[in-house]
This record gives C-alpha cells, sequence and structure tokens, in this order.
C-alpha cells in the first residue's frame, strides 16, 4: 500500500480557501481585475502593486498571494502584448509610395492570433508547470528559485509599503535605448511575478494532495485550472519575447493540466482548442524565425536541450492543429445532437476558437507563400 504524503508543517503553503477569498475580496484587487477587463492597465499595475507591497513582508511568500501575484504579472503582459497589437496595426498601414503615388503594404504576414479563453466572471487567475528543463526568463540567466522568495528582494519589485509602481522609479530617461531598457524590465517583472504565482500554485496543488485540508477535490480541481491558466501566460511572455521554443513547452505543459480536468464542458473544450492553437502557434512562428529546424531551448543548467527535431517540426505542427480542429467540431456535432441549449458566452467561445482556426490557416498560407518565393 502507498505510504501516505506527509503533512506539511509551514501553514502558509497550505491553500486556505479564506485567507484566499481575502485577498480577492480586497478593494484594491476587485478594482484591479475591473480596470484590466476595461484596458486600463497602468490602472490596474497601480492597484496590484499597492495590494503586493502590504505583503511583501511575508517571506516566501504564501500561496494565499497566488492570484494576485498571477493579476499582477498577467497585467503587465496584457499592457505589453496591446502595445504589440498597436504596433503591428500602424506597420501594415498602406503607406503612400513617394516615387508613384500607389500604397503598399508589408508582404510578411502577421503573426497568428492567440485567444485566451478566460470567463469575465472570473476573479482568480494562476501558476507553475514543472516540466524536467524549465524555461529560464527571456532576460536573466539566473533561476529564479523554487519558492520565489528571492524574487521579493529584486529592487525591480515595489518597496513594502509604497503602493507605488515598481517601474515608475525608473522612468524619466529620454532615447531609443531607455525605451528598450524600460520595456526590457517590464518583460523581467512580468516574467517574476508569473513564476512566483506558478510556483505558489504548485505548492498549493502539493498541499491538497497532501490532504489539507480536508475537502480537496473542489480546491484540487480549481488550482489545477489556475495553474494551468498561469503557465499560459507564461509561454504568452515567451512568445511575445520571440522564445518560441519555451514558449512550446510551458503549452505543451498547459495541454497536460487541461486534459487531466477532463472537463467537456463548452468552456472546457474550447480551453483545449485554445491550448492546441498556442502550440501549433509555437511552432509555426519558430518556422518563421528558423525555419524547420531542431526546436532548442536552454535549461536552467545553461545546458541546450532539444525539445523537438527539426524533421517532426510542421508534422507536430499540423498535428496540434488537426486535434484542435476535430475537437471543436465533436463538440458542435454533440451539441447538435443534444439540442443543447448553450449562453451567449458559450457560443461566442465557439466562435472566438472558428476564428483562431482560420486566423492559423491564413498566417500558414501567407507564411508557405513566403518561403516559396525565397
Amino acid at each position: 500500500m502507498a505510504a501516505e504524503p506527509e503533512p506539511l508543517d509551514d501553514p502558509s503553503m497550505i491553500w486556505d480557501e479564506t485567507k484566499v477569498e481575502q485577498v480577492v475580496g480586497d478593494p484594491r484587487y476587485v478594482a484591479g481585475v475591473t480596470m484590466k477587463l476595461e484596458g486600463d492597465y497602468e490602472g490596474a499595475i497601480s492597484f496590484f502593486s499597492e495590494l503586493l507591497a502590504i505583503h511583501e513582508g511575508e517571506a516566501p511568500p504564501p500561496v494565499h498571494l497566488a492570484p494576485l501575484y498571477f493579476q499582477y504579472g498577467s497585467t503587465i503582459l496584457c499592457e505589453k502584448e496591446s502595445n504589440a497589437v498597436e504596433t503591428q496595426a500602424v506597420a501594415a498601414e498602406p503607406k503612400e509610395d513617394e516615387g508613384s503615388g500607389s500604397s503598399s503594404s508589408s508582404t510578411s504576414p502577421p503573426p497568428a492570433k492567440r485567444a485566451r479563453v478566460v470567463k469575465v466572471e472570473d476573479k482568480h487567475e494562476a501558476p507553475r508547470g514543472s516540466g524536467p528543463h524549465s524555461p529560464h526568463s527571456p532576460h536573466s540567466q539566473e533561476d529564479t528559485g523554487g519558492t520565489g522568495g528571492e524574487d521579493l528582494q529584486d529592487p525591480t519589485l515595489a518597496a513594502p509599503g509604497s503602493g507605488e509602481d515598481p517601474r515608475a522609479a525608473e522612468e524619466g530617461g529620454e532615447g531609443e535605448d531607455d525605451g528598450e531598457e524600460e520595456e526590457d524590465d517590464d518583460e523581467e517583472l512580468a516574467w517574476k511575478l508569473l513564476d512566483v504565482a506558478r510556483d505558489l500554485f504548485q505548492q498549493a496543488l502539493s498541499s491538497l494532495k497532501a490532504g489539507l485540508p480536508v475537502d480537496t477535490a473542489k480546491a484540487t480541481m480549481h488550482v489545477r485550472s489556475e495553474l494551468a491558466r498561469t503557465v499560459s501566460r507564461m509561454g504568452d511572455l515567451n512568445m511575445v519575447t520571440g522564445h518560441f521554443g519555451d514558449a512550446l513547452v510551458e503549452y505543451e505543459q498547459v495541454l497536460k493540466l487541461r486534459e487531466e480536468e477532463r472537463d467537456t464542458s463548452v468552456d472546457g473544450i474550447c480551453r483545449l482548442v485554445d491550448t492546441n492553437i498556442q502550440v501549433a502557434c509555437a511552432y509555426l512562428e519558430h518556422v518563421v524565425q528558423h525555419g524547420e529546424t531542431d526546436v532548442v531551448i536552454s535549461a536552467t543548467s545553461g545546458e541546450q536541450v532539444k525539445v523537438a527535431e527539426a524533421s517532426d517540426v510542421r508534422g507536430q505542427m499540423l498535428a496540434y492543429f488537426d486535434r484542435a480542429k476535430s475537437l471543436l467540431q465533436s463538440l458542435v456535432s454533440r451539441l447538435a445532437e443534444e439540442r443543447a441549449k448553450i449562453s451567449d458566452d458559450e457560443k461566442k467561445s465557439i466562435c472566438v476558437m472558428y476564428q483562431l482556426l482560420n486566423d492559423f490557416t491564413v498566417r500558414l498560407s501567407g507564411v508557405s507563400e513566403a518561403q516559396e518565393g525565397d
């Protein structure tokens, strides 16, 4: 008979729903989430930073702060993604040719869109996919550690009690170099916050598996879902920074967590579809940047690790895409057979998934044409 897991001695590492509700029910947290959904990322960041500053004396951070770390890091990433979309839109606008008066646009197709299936009413968000070779921070060779405690001492995080956006202290520089440094700092901060959230959710899962608290089934399902969401955002961050191999590893970890959920609801299947598309997109962007070469990442030890053979890249990309398409078609067929009534939000999720499949097809076609032209 298998031995029972040893109980955890540190209460801060135990998933306590009451303490979690105190965090996500804090007016600053609620205001931050609301502003994030409205697209006011700077305002949301200020609220999350202020709330985190109150708890920064706690090291290592307790697991009930995982949703806060996630929201803070995810919001910084949302702001970066929004800026990237605006930049792409400007670059894609037809420009008048001074010589002929005709208009021209870039022949390089834009990256495929990647949506996140997140319920608007969800207040929680979350954490960590542990693999044998966890990707390092895009701008740091240092291992942030398992608990994230060292991150709290980083000068880029807000000083306890300051309530200030940690990025504000570094403003004032001018010029292109200063802008690039600020962008790098934002990426680094987002990575650290998400990495701490991932560690905390992973620790929460461990506490639940140890039987703490007693009623663990519902809590385990919730924490696993939050863990998948956090790892997915870390994959998104790697996509934004051009680390497609690292993104691939993160998304595959998310896919494993999603499959463990065994959620056959419309939202559950759409999340699976979304994640399969994310994996396919990571492969595709690798092909765009590096051709059909080996997919290699750097492990925390500095060792180069091959995660996909060059000969398998295109086949794997198409396999994940076909899997996404099959899952969505099966869902729609099942709903039709059952004559199931679904909500407007569920209908919207299905439509978004079809749009993502179409976006990927268009992107792949554009890439193939560009390669043939070369």
